[in-house]
């Protein structure tokens, strides 16, 4: 029987977008096809990889209902037009832009389209826009390069005016629904309560909640959130690696030696011999900090340096980090995971229900693996990009997060089978997880 351990998540993809009717489906796939086809062919002749969707605005600069179920399907249409584009979770990318107090319709700015490339780390972005003409719906869609702010590529269609599309159109601006999710503070008292993460998008109901709190590998500790990231062996040393992102531009400084240490299973203590965050190292015995500026949004890597463990540590129960920002010093801690976790190699997207029945599917479940890692654990069992993963070791799946969680439950080396739904019918395969 396998030991379910503690579970990481990658990098996860959610997509949640608003119900609709099945008679759209003629209306717009072929044109929103044609168009992502279009401008993603001249996105890769100029040699961009990483992108993102923006929702698409009325004349007005307003968000609606219409432009963002259309932005929605030109991310996946593109994402499963073109394997070697990247493009960035939009949910994720909607945190962004609201952290860093930026608008759709403020993207007309360049200073605005170069911060975005820079906290997002995108290459180029789509915009676009959506206006009733007639008996049609034309959608004008530019692709802006984030480095010039500059448009690279442009094109538009012409979208019959249906009922489901009139329905849309009905609904004008869209409304956001602010979502709410409790925290994990740091445990000394000194440091102040980590701010509420908010979500806005529009809820669909799933059959797995979304837990309330964070997992045991991410502690949010007053305006960063770090994040345990895995470890390894390097020679005799071993090496655990943390992100930590800030909410707003800062100086970091990691506390070594006394405020920074490692408990394994056996009660034994490791104090660090080294700290890194990102480009910055120290490793001098007179000198006990190492500090380095961290950009808004941006995870930066910290990684930390232990002698004398034994290579057959597997387990930890207690990484503190001592860290300051402007003043006293704050503990943070992780508590009982595995130094290694299990690892499948793909990136997922929840299922949404225009993609369920695009993919011929009676229920909205499964996750949609958006990407797959090249001699990863799935690529090495057959599992391709395109697929739709329905079951884990005959565990049902339905969202995203609880796919990353089940696999985190696991072992590297463990073999799980996995059933994926490809051209419409069900296709199994084992994997031996990393």
């Amino acid at each position: 029987m396998k030991r379910r351990h503690c579970k990481i998540v990658d990098i996860m993809i959610v997509f949640v977008i608003i119900c609709f009717f099945p008679a759209v489906a003629s209306s717009y796939e072929k044109e929103v096809d044609a168009i992502s086809r279009s401008i993603g062919e001249r996105i890769e002749s100029l040699g961009k990889k990483k992108i993102a969707v923006v929702d698409f605005t009325d004349l007005q600069g307003n968000v609606t209902e219409l432009g963002r179920f259309l932005a929605e399907e030109l991310s996946v249409s593109i994402t499963m037009n073109f394997p070697n584009l990247e493009v960035i979770d939009r949910t994720h990318l909607k945190t962004l832009l609201q952290e860093h107090a930026l608008s759709i319709s403020g993207l007309t700015d360049p200073s605005n389209v170069q911060k975005l490339g820079q906290i997002a780390g995108t290459e180029a972005i789509i915009t676009g826009t959506v206006t009733p003409f007639g008996d049609n719906v034309r959608l004008t869609a530019k692709v802006i390069a984030t480095d010039t702010a500059k448009v690279i590529a442009a094109d538009k269609i012409d979208i019959a005016k249906t009922k489901a599309i009139e329905e849309l159109l009905t609904r004008g601006i869209a409304s956001e629904t602010k979502l709410e999710v409790t925290t994990q503070t740091a445990v000394t008292p000194s440091e102040t309560e980590a701010p509420q993460a908010t979500s806005t998008h529009k809820p669909v109901t799933v059959a797995t909640p979304t837990p309330a709190s964070p997992p045991p590998w991410i502690v949010e500790s007053g305006i960063f959130t770090f994040e345990y990231l895995g470890g390894y062996f390097d020679g005799d040393r071993l090496v655990l690696d943390v992100a930590v992102t800030a909410q707003k531009d800062t100086r970091l400084r990691i506390h070594r030696s006394a405020y920074t240490r490692l408990f394994d299973p056996g009660g034994r203590e490791y104090r660090t011999s080294a700290a890194q965050i990102g480009s910055e190292y120290d490793a001098y015995v007179n000198v006990q900090k190492v500090e380095n500026s961290l950009v808004s949004g941006v995870p930066t890597r910290i990684s930390l340096f232990f002698n004398n463990v034994s290579q057959d540590l597997r387990w930890f129960t207690l990484l503190e980090i001592g860290y300051s920002t402007n003043g006293s010093i704050i503990n943070v801690r992780f508590r009982n995971l595995p130094l290694r976790f299990a690892w499948l190699g793909v990136n997922v997207q929840d299922l949404t229900p225009e993609m369920t029945e695009k993919f011929g599917l009676q229920e909205v479940k499964g996750v949609f693996i958006a990407n797959v890692t090249k001699d990863g654990p799935a690529d090495k069992a057959g599992i391709k990009k395109g697929d739709v993963l329905l079951k884990l070791d005959g565990r049902e799946i339905f969202s995203g997060e609880q796919f990353l969680e089940e696999i985190r439950s696991h072992n590297p080396g463990d073999v799980v089978q996995i059933e994926v739904w490809r051209n419409r019918e069900i296709v199994v395969f084992e994997a031996t997880l990393g």
